[in-house]
């Protein structure tokens, strides 16, 4: 968190008046009779004022905030200015529900979806309960957790305060409200300035190799990279709920084939290299060219008891041997490679998917998926 700072100023109602104004002396004393007017505050600390407006219109233009997230923010920050701690503490919560819509929005208009499916899709996330709207900014739309973990922070204080058991001044808390609410646009204004505001571009396209490992016809013209990790329990989630579904409708039919690529992260599940390697193993094998994927199955079934003695044993019941390919690491710069090409095509996690040239992020519900593959299937 940044540096705690008083927060007594209403800066949204005249933050473009302050903003407009050249002159530095007509400034100061515009900044000091409206910080006076309207909240009654004789600080007179005209340059802390300008920094707090500047620092929000920065947000406000990049992000594009809807008015009714601005009026919400005013209206919390009119409540603390007033004393009315309990009603800013609601209000933020709020506020940070309408934040995480919003950065929804943003997302699946990043995916090219028409403008009534990007209105259905915002609409069944408002629906939601909050703690499911912050799980789903993490883990499909890739904010990054520390902004999640503040938004967090905001609906317990929230709650917490819904029905208060003792009499206490909330001011405190209502100023921490305040102050998170800020800080979560700011540190995602910042993210965006880095990342670019369209999730929707793909530095790179992948194409179809050889060796590649498909689920589905492999003359089918419309591809789906999928780059997975075997430990992952959102491509594992992917595998059982919405796979299944994609087959059904677009493999089958020969009208989509799903090419997959490894990005295992190690730095979190230890075995996922040694997956990815047993999995590619199986294609070295003449005549079993279809237990690769009778592997992966197995692997993703039995996820959480994932051990080098089970791999063993799961190949050996399939009647294989790929002792010696995996501990000469035949495909270990094959694995190599794929992460690099994951990272360049805009993986940040796993799962993550190229369908066609949109890039989609995360362990989505199938008709998400089905809205951007129908897309791609009229271009």
């Amino acid at each position: 968190m940044p540096e705690r700072w008083n927060y007594k100023t209403n800066i949204i109602d005249y933050l473009n008046v302050i903003d407009s104004i050249a002159n530095p002396t007509e400034k100061e004393k515009l900044a000091g009779e409206l910080v006076n007017q309207i909240l009654n505050d004789f600080t007179r600390n005209v340059d802390f004022i300008i920094e707090r407006v500047r620092e929000i219109k920065s947000d406000v233009e990049l992000l594009e905030v809807p008015r009714n997230l601005m009026d919400s923010l005013k209206e919390a920050i009119f409540c603390y200015v007033n004393g009315q701690y309990l009603s800013t503490i609601a209000t933020v919560g709020i506020t940070a529900e309408l934040f995480c819509t919003h950065i929804y929005r943003i997302f699946l208009e990043g995916l090219k979806l028409e403008d009534i499916i990007v209105r259905r899709r915002t609409e069944e996330f408002s629906k939601i309960s909050q703690v499911e709207r912050i799980q789903t900014l993490f883990s499909i739309v890739g904010i990054r957790e520390g902004v999640c973990s503040i938004l967090k922070q905001i609906n317990k204080k929230r709650n917490d305060n819904i029905h208060p058991h003792q009499i206490k001044d909330y001011q405190e808390d209502a100023l921490d409200s305040l102050q998170c609410i800020i800080y979560v646009m700011n540190k995602y204004s910042e993210e965006v300035k880095i990342s670019g505001r369209t999730p929707s571009v793909v530095n790179m396209i992948p194409v179809q190799r050889e060796d590649d490992l498909i689920i589905g016809e492999k003359m089918a013209k419309l591809n789906m990279f999928w780059y997975l990790d075997y430990q992952c329990p959102f491509c594992r989630k992917f595998w059982e709920e919405t796979l299944p579904k994609i087959k059904k409708d677009y493999l089958d039919t020969n009208k989509m084939k799903v090419i997959v690529r490894h990005f295992p992260l190690t730095s979190i599940h230890p075995l996922s290299q040694l997956c990815a390697e047993s999995v590619k193993c199986m294609d070295n094998i003449s005549g079993f060219d279809k237990n690769n994927l009778k592997l992966q199955n197995k692997i993703f079934q039995n996820q959480d008891k994932i051990t080098p003695e089970n791999l063993e044993l799961w190949v050996r019941e399939l009647g294989c041997s790929i002792d010696f390919c995996v501990e000469s690491g035949k495909y270990r710069d094959y694995i190599s490679n794929s992460i690099v090409e994951a990272q360049k095509v805009g993986a940040s996690g796993t799962p993550h998917f190229i369908i066609g040239d949109t890039p989609l992020a995360g362990a989505q519900p199938y008709e998400l998926f089905k809205d951007v593959i129908e897309l791609e299937l009229q271009k």
